[in-house]
């Protein structure tokens, strides 16, 4: 949805019409901008490692590595926003608290993830 609406944003503003319709790749390029997927993943593993790098006694920290117990209602899907993290990087939770205490490494990480 929202790359959508700027799609048809950048249609308008680029060719001055938005029937005169482009590749959204093509719009990316003519107007220097990146996929806003990329950029929403590439800002979420970024949080991540902030977070993981905060001290232990922090909320944000402390709600990150919250594991709620119990069952989920009938229906409901068994996916976490960590288990999301989990599958989109790959790796197990503990190899992702280890590479985020090191920047450098993090940084590699997220630039594998998100090219």
């Amino acid at each position: 949805m929202a790359e959508t609406v700027e799609a048809l944003s950048y249609n308008r503003n680029v060719s001055g019409s938005i029937f005169d319709r482009k590749n959204k790749n093509d719009l990316w390029k003519v107007t220097g901008q990146e996929d806003i997927n990329l950029e929403i993943r590439k800002r979420k593993f970024r949080w991540i490692g902030q977070t993981l790098r905060k001290e232990d006694g922090e909320i944000p920290k402390a709600a990150l590595l919250w594991n709620p117990q119990g069952k989920r209602k009938r229906g409901r899907p068994r996916n976490s926003w960590r288990r999301s993290v989990i599958k989109g990087a790959g790796r197990r939770w503990n190899e992702l608290r280890f590479l985020a205490a090191d920047r450098q490494k993090w940084k590699g990480l997220i630039d594998n993830l998100c090219p």
